[in-house]
């Protein structure tokens, strides 16, 4: 049996809520997971169980969904949002497209809309289903995109991980369990005992210092072993 997408519903106004629920609950590729009346309750819920979709009201209170949407991208959380509003509004729109919301859903919908956008959503998620991985940070899970990653650092038993934007997560997991996770890969690499980085982020190496720097102003740099220089030296030629 095919995976069913799996969905939250953000939205305020009850009815509304109970509408688009029992609306979702007809698509057969959809199962909703949950419904919450603010984005408190939603982010906390996305921490502990990723899931493939939000649907999410533009207009809340104590903070709007674009705000909200805002927080958990800057946290590195790039779930797939569908934004839904009565009044939706040019700046509103290219705000919500700057943050990656993938679909808009006039109130009040269209049912054969919402299908439609759970079928672009359904493809892009299958064309890059290889590229998203899922670790542990504490009790919670965090899905990210391979693509976001810059590198790992190894602390103990866990590890740092540094997205090229910037954000740095304390992930739960071993180096060795990040490598089990993320399988083989061309540019992800573990390069000695403490480091996994993406080799499509390096911007420069200094072979004397067996320093790396990345690509960008937001990643400090990373001095890296004997072992660490010997395989990048060996990986990148070019650099």
């Amino acid at each position: 049996m095919e995976k069913k997408l799996e969905v939250i519903i953000v939205e305020d106004e009850r009815k509304a809520r109970e509408l688009m629920e029992m609306d979702l609950n007809d698509i057969e590729s959809v199962k909703v997971m949950g419904t919450f009346r603010s984005t408190a309750e939603a982010d906390e819920y996305i921490q502990e169980y990723p899931v493939d979709i939000i649907f999410l009201d533009i207009n809340m209170p104590h903070q709007t969904g674009l705000q909200f949407l805002e927080q958990i991208r800057e946290r590195g959380v790039y779930t797939s949002v569908v934004m839904v509003s009565a009044e939706a509004t040019f700046e509103n729109a290219q705000k919500a497209i700057s943050l990656g919301v993938k679909a808009f859903i006039d109130k009040p919908w269209d049912i054969n809309k919402l299908e439609d956008a759970i079928e672009k959503i359904k493809h892009e998620l299958e064309e890059s289903k290889d590229q998203f991985v899922i670790f542990k940070s504490g009790h919670k899970k965090m899905k990210f995109n391979l693509l976001d990653i810059a590198y790992f650092v190894s602390e103990g038993n866990y590890c740092w991980l540094n997205l090229s934007q910037g954000f740095k997560h304390l992930i739960t997991q071993s180096l060795k369990e990040i490598e089990n996770i993320i399988g083989e890969s061309i540019e992800i690499k573990r390069v000695d005992r403490f480091h996994i980085l993406n080799l499509s982020k390096i911007k420069s190496f200094d072979k004397t210092k067996s320093r790396v720097e990345f690509e960008g102003d937001k990643l400090p740099g990373l001095d890296l072993s004997k072992g660490g220089r010997d395989f990048i030296m060996a990986e990148l030629k070019n650099i």
